[in-house]
């Protein structure tokens, strides 16, 4: 059973697991980025010991289990190291485009409206965004990538997005 709720990867998070050693090291040094019991979970999972390592693997589920005993037995891998982080500098929509958020607000709500009327490309109407709210050129491209990625707009994901072609939201009516 999980000893929290959910994970909630913040800087501070990360912060904590790269002092406490995770992530790091090699063979039977190694800690995990994520042990089971990080995970709130109602499947299953493993806690064993590798022959190979010679440190207990922490793995979320019988799929991950079944793929260490084959690795741990495969004479070319060495070293098995589960669930590393990739780390990237986690910055907020307000780090990157160095405006406060009641101006983001503002502009994406602005950009909503607008890329919902216009039949015109999405660098076009992000563009003249910008100069209407005297923000640098690109400000309002990157909110729109954000709010993509943070799923506010919902887009279809099977359609290729180009800066230069119209992009159709899909709580859009047609």
């Amino acid at each position: 059973m999980a000893k929290r709720r959910r994970i909630i990867i913040g800087a501070s998070a990360i912060d904590k697991r790269l002092k406490a050693g995770r992530g790091q090291g090699r063979g039977a040094k190694y800690k995990p980025w994520l042990y089971i019991h990080d995970v709130a979970s109602t499947g299953r999972a493993w806690r064993t010991k590798g022959w190979k390592t010679g440190r207990p693997h922490h793995l979320l589920s019988d799929f991950e289990h079944d793929y260490q005993l084959i690795k741990d037995w495969d004479p070319s891998v060495i070293d098995i190291a589960r669930n590393i982080q990739k780390l990237h500098k986690h910055l907020t929509i307000e780090d990157r485009v160095a405006l406060p958020k009641a101006t983001i607000r503002e502009a994406a709500a602005v950009l909503t409206s607008e890329v919902m009327q216009s039949t015109y490309p999405l660098n076009y109407v992000a563009l003249e965004i910008d100069e209407r709210l005297h923000l640098q050129p690109g400000t309002c491209l990157t909110i729109a990538y954000y709010l993509m990625a943070t799923r506010q707009w919902k887009i279809d994901m099977f359609e290729s997005i180009q800066p230069g072609n119209r992009l159709i939201l899909l709580n859009e009516t047609h």
